[in-house]
Formats: C-alpha cells, sequence, structure tokens
C-alpha cells in the first residue's frame, strides 16, 4: 500500500478522492482519510499478514487502551468476530477453546454484491447427468464466526494478527445482562466446591443470544438474502468492509453500517493494514492514546 494514496488497488479515479493522508505526530501510526465526511476512517500498515511479533504486540496493547476508552467515554462494547476461512496455524486453538468462547456461525456480506442464484430443478438434474458438482458452499454467502462467550482479551491473544479478526463496538443491549443468581457472597465462600461461576457463565451466554444486534444485522444487510438457503436459522449477517467501500458505496449504505456498529476496527489484508472506522470524531482520544504509548515506549515498528 502506497502512502500518499492510502489504498493503491482503488482507480486513479478515486484515489483523488481520498485527499491527503495524516501526517499529524500524534496519530501515527494510523493515517486518517480527510476527504470523507459521512465517517471517519483511519488506515494502519502492517507489513504482512500474519503480523511480525512486534506489529501483534503493539496492536494488542493499543486494544488494551482502546477498548476501555471506548466503553468509559461512548459507553460501547466490543464483540469479537473471526471470519471462518482462517489461517491453518488457528484452527488448533480455534478447537481448543470452542467449549469456552462458543463461535457461532453467522454470515458476511461485501457491500454491493448479489446472492448466488438457487439452481433450478432442471439445473440440478441437468448437472446430476452430466456428473458436474454442484458447491453447495457457493450458494449461500462466506460466513464468520462471533464469539458467543465474553472474554476479549482471550479472543483477541488467540486469534489476533492472522487478517481474519474484526471487533464492533455497539451500546450495550439491556436484553443480554441475566439476573444474579440467588447466592450471597458468604454461601459462595463457604460451598466454593459449587460451580457457581461456570452456572453465571452459561447464564450469561443465554441471554447473550437475544442480542438485539442480532435481528437488526439481517433487517440491514440481509435484504435480498431470503431466498438462501439457511437464512431463516442463520442468527446474524455483517457487512465486510474494504477502506474502497466507505469511498465507493453511497452515503446511505455507510449510515447502513453505523447503524449496526458505531466503531469498527477489522484487519484488512487486501488493505495490508488495520482499518479503524467511525461514525464519531474520535481523533481527540486516539492521539492522547497514542501520545501515552509513545511515552511509554511502546513505539510502532513496521518494515
Amino acid at each position: 500500500m502506497m502512502a500518499e494514496d492510502f489504498h493503491s488497488d482503488i482507480a486513479v479515479a478515486k484515489r483523488k478522492r481520498l485527499g491527503p493522508i495524516d501526517r499529524k505526530p500524534g496519530l501515527a501510526p494510523w493515517r486518517r482519510a480527510w476527504s470523507l465526511t459521512h465517517c471517519f476512517l483511519y488506515w494502519m500498515p502492517v507489513s504482512a499478514f500474519p503480523l511480525q511479533l512486534s506489529e501483534r504486540t503493539w496492536l494488542m496493547a493499543f486494544l488494551d487502551r482502546l477498548i476501555p476508552l471506548l466503553s468509559t467515554h461512548f459507553g460501547l462494547r466490543p464483540e469479537i468476530f473471526l471470519q471462518s476461512k482462517m489461517d491453518d496455524v488457528l484452527r488448533t486453538p480455534f478447537i481448543k477453546t470452542a467449549r469456552q468462547f462458543t463461535p457461532t456461525l453467522g454470515w458476511v456480506r461485501r457491500p454491493g454484491t448479489k446472492p448466488q442464484p438457487v439452481p433450478t430443478k432442471e439445473e440440478v438434474q441437468a448437472a446430476i447427468k452430466s456428473n458436474k458438482r454442484i458447491d453447495v458452499s457457493e450458494l449461500t454467502p462466506p460466513t464468520c464466526y462471533w464469539f458467543l462467550k465474553k472474554d476479549e482479551k482471550a479472543q483477541r491473544a488467540n486469534f489476533l494478527g492472522y487478517g481474519g479478526l474484526g471487533i464492533h463496538f455497539l451500546k450495550p443491549d439491556p436484553k443480554t445482562i441475566p439476573p444474579a443468581l440467588p447466592f450471597p457472597d458468604a454461601m459462595r465462600e463457604h460451598f466454593q466446591q459449587l460451580p457457581i461461576a461456570a452456572l453465571e457463565k452459561l447464564l450469561a451466554a443465554a441471554f447473550a443470544t437475544k442480542d438485539g444486534f442480532l435481528s437488526k444485522s439481517k433487517q440491514l444487510f440481509g435484504v435480498g438474502l431470503e431466498d438462501q438457503m439457511g437464512f431463516e436459522g442463520i442468527p446474524y449477517i455483517l457487512p465486510q468492509l474494504r477502506s474502497e467501500d466507505f469511498f465507493s458505496q453511497p452515503k446511505e449504505e455507510c449510515e447502513k453500517w453505523f447503524q449496526l456498529f458505531d466503531v469498527y476496527v477489522i484487519e484488512s489484508p487486501v488493505d495490508q493494514g488495520i482499518l479503524l472506522a467511525s461514525k464519531t470524531d474520535l481523533e481527540n482520544q486516539l492521539s492522547e492514546l497514542l501520545i501515552h504509548m509513545r511515552e511509554e515506549g511502546l513505539n510502532y515498528l513496521t518494515r
């Protein structure tokens, strides 16, 4: 990616709309696309995916600070998503942590894409006669996992840096708050062998399925997919965004994205970096956070 253009794969006509790259030292290594007026978009370059250890360490430290900042100042909570087409090195930790995190499958959708039409009866019969293989996976949109059980730092520690992790920051949903179990502290201390903590985690996971973003995501991004196999059973549908989408899609489409989330952070191999998008101006908070990181000796280094 060329820093001067923000995104070297976008056509010349689009690149001209990107405007100057933010060179304020307080925002480094993030670079802001100043020409956008309907949202705020930042890009951070990486050498490659998987990330170098130094890049991953810095990004973990950045998110360690960004997540409580967004919670404290804007009342937002993180939801972690992982693309199902993951790097092979992630498959073992994914399986090992499945009980701990409860990954839940959903769909992702690129802006402007149309669903693959379901084969007609005649087409299926013709394929059978000609021994042509029908790839059922192509009849539904791409998929990702949402971690039902909340342990965002452990989830980042396991899966960050391989090009498939995304974090959506949403406002809290009261429907996801489970009732407190009737176990006073004295009982918890006296009967430490009781699996109270495990019961609370199960209850929290059950109430997480009531999250309003699930049905809202289908309303916003499921239009035109209603006839796809599995639509009724899929719990959520997410937009899968690249930097070019923020410039090529109409303002109304962009506003739909921010009806689902307030802040969007995603690893983007196509953009050779990390994207951070927000519907509100975070520049002052980001600048202060990054200055403090540099004062702590946490400098971002990439080749």
